[in-house]
């Protein structure tokens, strides 16, 4: 949920009925400073944690948002992510933008430190991940940097990469490390070498649904130098010029690895050719997407020399197939966003060339390879959120915006904007 505020003050007004249901409903206001940029919702409906990111506050209410208070037990000015443990209904965790971080096991009523050996990603991927059978187990992305001075800009330059690390104990050595005052997170286990960057980590068993594999299985982007020019690998395609530019580094490439015993060994997943004989592996631009969502595996494969993509499918973490979406001629799969779906099918939304705002739903068939245009000109944020929700407790039922005036909005008036008319649409 993403919230909004038009000037530096957030009405938010939450009710409560009464306990006459003819009566109006009650509404509390509170202001804040700034906005805050996530609400976090319990299994209790009484309790929520509100974060600030501009402050660094976690604000907590135990009656349906009438009141809030500041949190004591994380310190002002730290808090930038909050993350609510998907499995376990009271746990959740406020990191910051160093090593130290917090966790709350009775729904923000008290909170403990603990460290990690790195602070968390900047990539824009979550830096925690949880399994679904075993909600002790958790992924932790961090992110480490060394400067370097070689090739001919006199000065030295930050070099980042991602690395992952897992804990098997929801963080509860990692507690006992830092009130011991070790702060150096060695409690929290590297997942691979530390010269192997990842862009991504995920357990196999992210949801309930999927349980094809090993409870340990994880699945990991993991970034490949095509050259040793440089000491780390670089994550991005700006670093990657930056890098040819001063003879630093060659380009790298992302493959999709899994292992079943925490990357003792791994298995590097081949997707063969694709529908056309010239996709898959033979695309040569790297797996840039992995995502388990409810029994399905999804992949997705860029072309090195075009702008299209290939999205496969598996049901077992094994056996690959390439999903076959009836996209119009000329069309360039520029992102696919996998949306919440079914154990039945999945919903892919794909935005088009020429369009920022705007993309087209699909559905799959029962094993994800096969889908139908489900909703032309789906509506998307400038954040790429896809505006299409199911309705929770109803089964079936889903809602979505749809760009009424698409055309216009694809050509945009001198400076490349036009007013959005959006018409919401019900399955």
């Amino acid at each position: 949920m993403k919230l909004a505020a038009a000037a530096s003050i957030l009405g938010l007004a939450l009710g409560a009925w009464g306990r006459d249901s003819a009566a109006a409903p009650a509404v509390h206001q509170t202001y804040f400073k700034s906005s805050l940029n996530k609400l976090l919702y319990f299994k209790n409906p009484a309790t929520l944690l509100g974060l600030d990111r501009e402050s660094g506050l976690v604000y907590r209410s135990g009656n349906h948002g009438a009141q809030w208070d500041v949190v004591a037990g994380v310190p002002g000015g730290k808090a930038s992510r909050m993350y609510a443990h998907p499995f376990e209904a009271t746990v959740a965790y406020v990191l910051s933008d160093g090593t130290e971080h917090w966790l709350t096991r009775d729904e923000g009523v008290t909170w403990q430190a603990f460290s990690t050996p790195l602070a968390p990603t900047t990539s824009g991927e979550r830096a925690l991940g949880f399994h679904a059978q075993r909600a002790r187990w958790i992924l932790y992305t961090g992110e480490r940097c060394v400067e370097e001075t070689v090739g001919w800009w006199p000065f030295p330059r930050l070099v980042c990469h991602d690395e992952a690390f897992y804990v098997r104990d929801g963080f509860e050595q990692a507690v006992r490390d830092h009130s011991d005052g070790d702060r150096t997170g060695q409690a929290v286990t590297a997942l691979m070498a530390p010269d192997r960057a990842v862009a991504k980590c995920m357990w196999a068993h992210h949801t309930k649904e999927f349980d094809s594999m090993a409870e340990e299985a994880i699945f990991c982007l993991e970034v490949v130098p095509r050259g040793t020019d440089s000491a780390l690998a670089r994550r991005s395609i700006a670093e990657d010029l930056a890098g040819m530019l001063d003879g630093l580094a060659k380009p790298t490439t992302v493959r999709l690895v899994t292992s079943e015993d925490f990357f003792h060994t791994q298995r590097v997943v081949r997707f063969g050719d694709g529908n056309d004989g010239s996709g898959g592996d033979h695309a040569g631009g790297g797996v840039v997407a992995v995502s388990v969502v409810k029994d399905f595996v999804l992949a997705a494969i860029s072309h090195a020399h075009s702008d299209e993509m290939d999205l496969f499918v598996s049901m077992d973490g094994h056996a690959w197939a390439e999903s076959r979406l009836p996209l119009p001629p000329g069309t360039r799969e520029d992102a696919y966003t996998i949306l919440e779906s079914t154990k039945y099918a999945v919903f892919v939304d794909v935005m088009s060339s020429g369009s920022s705002v705007a993309g087209s739903l699909y559905r799959s068939n029962s094993n994800g390879t096969y889908y139908t245009q489900s909703l032309e000109h789906t509506h998307r944020s400038r954040d790429g959120v896809v505006d299409v929700e199911r309705v929770h407790g109803v089964a079936g039922v889903v809602i979505a915006n749809q760009v009424a005036n698409w055309e216009q909005a694809q050509r945009g008036d001198v400076l490349g904007r036009h007013e959005l008319h959006l018409r919401s649409r019900i399955s």
